[in-house]
């Protein structure tokens, strides 16, 4: 993947709207190929619903790549319309913390080390709390004394 260019995103365009331009676009069996694709989805596909979306018993399926930058704003505008806005937290002191707070909190909910045995490599997946995350950031944990740079 080294010394490939970051994708540059296009213009969407719709199915049914610009039917005209995607034809031109993909040329005859690609197009054709997209509308046998879009019927098997319409008859296989479940209808969404935004109650079971939030229940955890729907989950929606989107096509994208992040390596071309196919779909990705799409994806992301979907996830902040759909998604649940994050919920405060309650912290062990009994004290809530909301997610509007300004200082970054998160905690950690998996570790994972060792995977490759030539270096000493560990990763650990936090859940952000509150507050931005920038890269290169200090972080501080509740049982070091000193902040750790974070990747």
């Amino acid at each position: 993947l080294t010394g490939r260019k970051k994708a540059e995103a296009i213009p969407q365009l719709h199915v049914e709207r610009d039917a005209d331009e995607l034809m031109k676009l993909l040329g005859p069996r690609l197009w054709s190929q997209l509308e046998e694709d879009i019927m098997i989805l319409d008859e296989m596909a479940h209808p969404y619903d935004q109650d079971e979306f939030m229940g955890g018993d729907l989950t929606p399926v989107l096509f994208g790549s992040a390596l071309t930058n196919f779909g990705v704003e799409l994806l992301l505008n979907y996830f902040v319309k759909v998604g649940q806005p994050p919920p405060s937290r309650e912290l062990v002191d009994g004290k809530v913390l909301p997610p509007t707070h300004d200082e970054f909190t998160g905690f950690v909910f998996k570790l994972q080390a060792n995977m490759d045995p030539k270096h000493r490599d560990r990763v650990a997946y936090v859940r952000v709390v509150s507050g931005r995350f920038s890269k290169g950031m200090r972080v501080g944990h509740s049982r070091m004394k000193s902040g750790k740079q974070i990747a």
